[in-house]
């Protein structure tokens, strides 16, 4: 379908709220495909008892440091052990550090690690591993996308601005088994940031033997729960359990084989007959099958995801006219779309960050309690003393056909209820990444964010006039400062105030327009217990049972 077929579709949603024709069919063929796969169903586990997961896409690097890859998480949680972990109910957990101290002014943190605590080839972990895998993260030379998460770690952002040795970091050794942890400025959220795969030990003699090469099977000396026993690209990784960590509970699996899939409905489909145990998402074609056919195989969880759209505030249309962004954002129709365009029925958002951590309340988007015919009556309303015609907007979002249905349905919105016509461009990944840093390239883009740590701090940082992450250039030296200020309050609940004034700025700024809060979505089967869980991704295999 052709964006201006897609379009007319879309808008005749709009106006009768029920899907148009064209994609009803859709709907029906893809459901008379699965349907057809039926008989074809397995009904029991691998018979070697290896737990099958299924990702999205081959795993590129099993380098934690480098890896940016949400489906290759889990993964590196098998094969990594940090400081400390995230529990089934999301809560700190000890992990290679057996219990922690933190100095009353919040600025040193102490962990003492497990004395048994070995890697993959029977030689201890020890403070020292973690100093070596720390400083490397923060190198210049690495050129880790993960070394920001150290940024408030003593001269951490000396290092990564090439303004000091990386033997500088605020680590150390003050034993075999004993890490000290300095921190420039006091950061609560420090054991969240911790329990990231990029922030666990690294085999030194491993990496100074082997270069890149050092996680192929075969080299990878790691000291997670499990290790690398084969890795065939586009074929499968294949874990073990490492024989030299804490020994495994009854139901364990002992074995995980993570399957890679080009496409998500390709997952769903092998999912169907039987060939994996586990999925990493269900695509939105395939939710009407999922809910009807496995009802108790499907697990849904909200997380720490934000969907939006960013408006150019560098240059363009839309860098001085905050009307009309504000009126785009209001006349976009997020119950509509989480539940006639995705199908997901994901959480509305008018919040950029959503209301997922602990006691903080985001946030809102001022028209957020207006009824639709309200705020698109409104946002007419801010164009009426526009001078000038409206703009064409140039909007960017990466190929994906759930995502163009967004694009689709958002600028269909845009153009019903304020006349705003719109030419949208798709790119690849990669290239898409470049495009946003060309700030003549576009003026709206499609775009999302998760936390690398469990903190809404993890959110609006990214917005800080220096961020890499600020692709909108939205430039407030209020914003910095609440910011900096709520580094050096310890109190949680004035913390909390400081980054929801933050918010609140960003959002009266209206440099971006949140649409909704993901929702995380696997199907499981039932000889696999997963528990309950808090989260869905990343989820580790040593959290996975056999059900019988």
């Amino acid at each position: 379908m052709d964006l201006s077929a897609a379009r007319r579709s879309v808008e005749a949603l709009l106006r009768r709220r029920l899907r148009g024709a064209a994609r009803r069919l859709t709907a029906v063929g893809i459901a008379s495909a699965v349907l057809g796969l039926a008989a074809c169903n397995s009904s029991a586990p691998d018979a070697e008892r290896v737990l099958r997961r299924g990702t999205t896409g081959d795993i590129a690097t099993l380098d934690p440091q480098f890896s940016l890859q949400v489906e290759a998480a889990s993964a590196l949680l098998d094969l990594y052990e940090g400081l400390v972990r995230l529990d089934a109910q999301g809560r700190i957990a000890p992990a290679a550090a057996e219990r922690w101290s933190v100095s009353d002014d919040g600025l040193l943190y102490t962990f003492r690690l497990r004395p048994d605590a070995r890697w993959s080839d029977g030689t201890p972990v020890t403070a020292e591993d973690f100093v070596w895998s720390l400083r490397r993260l923060v190198d210049p030379a690495t050129a880790s996308p993960h070394a920001a998460l150290l940024s408030m770690v003593a001269n951490a952002a000396a290092i990564s601005a090439g303004e000091a040795p990386p033997e500088t970091l605020g680590v150390r050794a003050a034993a075999e088994h004993v890490l000290e942890i300095e921190l420039a400025y006091p950061a609560p959220y420090l054991l969240s940031v911790l329990t990231h795969a990029a922030t666990a030990p690294l085999h030194a003699e491993s990496i100074d033997r082997f270069a890149r090469e050092f996680t192929r099977a075969g080299n990878l000396v790691s000291n997670g729960p499990f290790m690398l026993a084969q890795r065939l690209e586009q074929q499968y990784v294949e874990l073990v359990r490492n024989p030299y960590h804490p020994p495994s509970p009854p139901g364990a699996v002992e074995r995980v084989r993570y399957v890679p899939f080009e496409e998500q409905f390709a997952q769903f489909t092998a999912y169907r007959v039987g060939q994996i145990d586990m999925t990493d998402v269900v695509p939105a074609s395939g939710m009407g099958i999922a809910r009807e056919q496995f009802p108790d195989e499907l697990h849904r969880r909200p997380y720490k995801d934000t969907l939006y759209f960013a408006f150019n505030l560098r240059e363009g249309p839309l860098a001085d006219a905050p009307k009309l962004r504000e009126a785009l954002s209001a006349t976009i129709m997020r119950e509509v779309i989480v539940s006639e365009v995705t199908e997901q029925d994901q959480p509305p958002a008018y919040s950029f960050v959503p209301p997922m951590f602990g006691s903080y309340e985001p946030a809102r988007l001022e028209f957020a309690s207006l009824d639709q015919p309200a705020r698109d009556a409104a946002a007419r309303a801010l164009l009426e003393d526009a001078a000038e015609p409206l703009p064409k907007l140039r909007v960017l979002y990466n190929t994906s056909d759930a995502i163009r249905r967004i694009a689709v349905a958002v600028t269909s919105m845009w153009r019903q209820a304020l006349g705003v016509e719109t030419e949208l461009t798709n790119q690849e990944f990669g290239v898409f990444l470049q495009t946003l840093r060309d700030p003549s390239a576009w003026d709206v883009a499609r775009l999302s964010w998760r936390a690398d740590f469990d903190d809404p701090y993890a959110f609006l940082e990214i917005f800080k006039s220096d961020s890499p992450n600020n692709f909108v250039g939205f430039a407030d030296p209020v914003y910095d400062e609440l910011l900096e200020r709520s580094h050096a309050e310890l109190d949680s609940r004035r913390r909390f105030e400081l980054l929801q004034q933050a918010e609140r700025r960003l959002l009266d700024a209206h440099a971006i327009a949140p649409v909704y809060f993901y929702v995380d979505r696997v199907l499981v089967k039932p000889w696999v217990d997963i528990g309950e869980r808090a989260a869905l991704r990343p989820l580790p295999t040593s959290d996975v049972t056999w059900a019988d």
